[in-house]
């Protein structure tokens, strides 16, 4: 008896943080989803933004996630759920340095498109896995951690306004 209790605890241990590892790609989510409002203003100085280049800039995660919602599936099934949340975090790190660096705005958007990929890529897939990871009798609580983190992720973007760091580079930041 003693021995189911220990392997039980230890297998919950893993679960969990296999569970928090893939919310981090709700918590992603979330945090993308307001950093653009709070950056309009920069980017739109920096790169002399018409109203319609700031709407593509903005929308370009929305087109992007989309398309990784639609291949989601397939490169899960095609290289395993765990392979393709891997595939998810390259996306947001390229995304995140192609945006850094972006010269322009069509390279920002490219990068920005790429990051829209890596979330409609976790979207699809983190709820997925951790449904195939998880006992049955907690499977609808940890997959409600992944919408935790999405709002998370919203709420560590809105706590962190870019007024109270500067007008200038710095309000890129987190």
């Amino acid at each position: 008896m003693e021995t189911t209790i220990t392997a039980e605890h230890g297998q919950s241990g893993f679960i969990s943080l296999v569970v928090i590892i893939a919310s981090l790609g709700g918590l992603l989510f979330g945090y993308d989803t307001g950093v653009i409002a709070g950056a309009n203003e920069f980017l739109k100085a920096l790169f002399h933004l018409t109203p319609a280049q700031t709407g593509l800039v903005a929308s370009s995660v929305d087109l992007g996630a989309m398309i990784g919602v639609l291949v989601a599936g397939f490169l899960g099934d095609r290289v395993g759920r765990k392979n393709a949340l891997f595939t998810a975090g390259i996306t947001f790190m390229l995304s995140g340095v192609v945006s850094a660096l972006a010269p322009n705005v069509p390279t920002l958007i490219v990068g920005r498109l790429i990051g829209g990929i890596g979330i409609g890529l976790a979207s699809l897939l983190s709820p997925l896995y951790i449904a195939e990871i998880a006992p049955p009798r907690i499977r609808g609580r940890l997959i409600g951690s992944n919408q935790l983190a999405i709002v998370t992720g919203i709420f560590i973007r809105r706590a962190v306004k870019p007024r109270r760091l500067g007008r200038g580079y710095e309000a890129l930041t987190p």
